[in-house]
């Protein structure tokens, strides 16, 4: 009888280890890193071009709890307005839980995107943009979000 316990509490702690670690997202890798992996090239030339036109843009939490606000200029320092895409972000300790959104022009010229920065610390925020013109940026950089809510490009010139 106390063989079959000893094998039963293993068993229970080997069942409960299998749950923690099959269900931690921050050990998981990123969904399409294969495929990352396979256009490197592509997607290193696609940053290179797109900082060939020499825009710039800034990111800040916007004051809406799960929205990010994006400045986009171009290398005059004017604001370029009516750009469509994608943004991607995910927090490093989290690469599992990509969250993915929509870029959304305002009246104003700037723009809003849906993603929930809730959680300090590093985040990798990368967008794909479109020009009305079919002008195409992109940009695939690492943000430190500090307790106060601030937004810093943690290695600015990338």
């Amino acid at each position: 009888m106390m063989i079959l316990l000893l094998m039963g509490i293993n068993l229970g702690v080997a069942a409960v280890a299998i749950k923690m670690a099959v269900g931690d997202v921050s050990i998981r890798p990123m969904p399409d890193y294969g495929e990352q992996a396979v256009t490197w090239q592509e997607r290193i030339d696609a940053l290179n071009k797109s900082k060939a036109l020499g825009w710039t843009y800034h990111l800040s939490k916007s004051s809406e709890p799960t929205s990010v606000s994006v400045d986009l200029c171009d290398s005059r320092g004017e604001d370029i307005a009516g750009c469509s895409g994608q943004v991607r972000a995910f927090h490093f300790t989290a690469a599992g839980k990509i969250q993915v959104a929509q870029i959304q022009s305002t009246a104003t010229g700037d723009y809003q995107v849906a993603i929930d920065l809730a959680k300090p610390g590093l985040w990798q925020i990368a967008m794909k943009l479109q020009t009305p013109k079919g002008e195409m940026y992109v940009s695939d950089d690492t943000w430190y979000l500090n307790a106060d809510g601030l937004l810093n490009r943690e290695k600015p010139g990338r």
